[in-house]
């Protein structure tokens, strides 16, 4: 018998085969049969966390006299939400914006008694800096320790051909970010202008390793396991100090000494 009905159902595709799919199916997303179809603009629209959406739908079949309206639907709750969509020019298409979303929901269109698939929208969680932490170590020759700070605590400032690490935590997991150091100069910017690549192994921490060649803006981005980037880059200022001209002191003979003949 299911056999058969699979059978019918394939073969009448109209409002039969809608009843019987959706016997054959109680658990499965089968909107009720309509003289009207939806098509979504986006098939899996997602929204970075906080931000609006704009979801669009094209419904195509008799004249739309009616209102379309949007169905938000919370997974974890099962609660519906509706609120009556914008017409476009066209007539057919119509829009809903949703405004700072936080959580993933699912969508519907409908209109009348009919309506789409419900429609997942996924939130894409942004990775946020929690800690940033400076260390730099002085150019081998001055025989000066590294300085360790958090940054923005102090001014980055070092020595030309200082190595500087800079150390960030994030809440979420991270893979991979990128510094990009522009010199202040403009003639030093395709000389010494430089992408700084960082990976993190799926840890919320990552580190950048570069070389001071000159006072610069740093642009840090970092991106998650997602590939999701932060929604806007750390930005801070390199200044480069020029170190000081080689003294010598003369330690023999000593400073008070009598030159006497033998």
């Amino acid at each position: 018998l299911a056999r058969a009905l699979i059978i019918l159902a394939a073969i009448f595709p109209g409002p039969l085969g809608t009843s019987l799919r959706r016997l054959l199916r109680p658990g499965a997303d089968i909107p009720p049969y309509s003289p009207y179809s939806f098509h979504a603009k986006e098939s899996a629209p997602r929204v970075h966390y906080g931000e609006d959406i704009l979801l669009a739908v094209d419904v195509g079949g008799p004249a739309v006299d009616d209102a379309v309206w949007a169905q938000v639907r919370d997974p974890a709750t099962g609660m519906i939400s509706r609120a009556r969509c914008f017409r476009g020019s066209s007539g057919t298409e119509f829009t809903h914006r949703m405004e700072k979303v936080v959580s993933p929901v699912e969508v519907s269109f409908a209109l009348g008694k009919a309506r789409s698939k419900w429609i997942p929208v996924e939130v894409l969680y942004q990775p946020k800096i929690s800690t940033a932490d400076v260390e730099i170590t002085p150019p081998a020759y001055t025989g000066l320790p590294p300085d360790r700070f958090p940054l923005g605590s102090k001014e980055l400032r070092a020595l030309e051909g200082s190595r500087i690490a800079l150390r960030l935590t994030s809440n979420r997991h991270l893979s991979k970010g990128q510094v990009a150091i522009t010199p202040v100069n403009e003639r030093l910017k395709d000389l010494l202008g430089e992408v700084v690549e960082a990976t993190a192994p799926a840890t919320r921490e990552i580190t950048f390793v570069w070389t001071l060649r000159a006072t610069a803006r740093l642009k840090v981005d970092i991106a998650d396991i997602r590939g999701t980037y932060s929604a806007s880059p750390l930005e801070v200022t390199q200044t480069s100090l020029a170190d000081n001209p080689p003294a010598a002191d003369i330690i023999q003979p000593p400073p008070m000494s009598l030159a006497t003949p033998k």
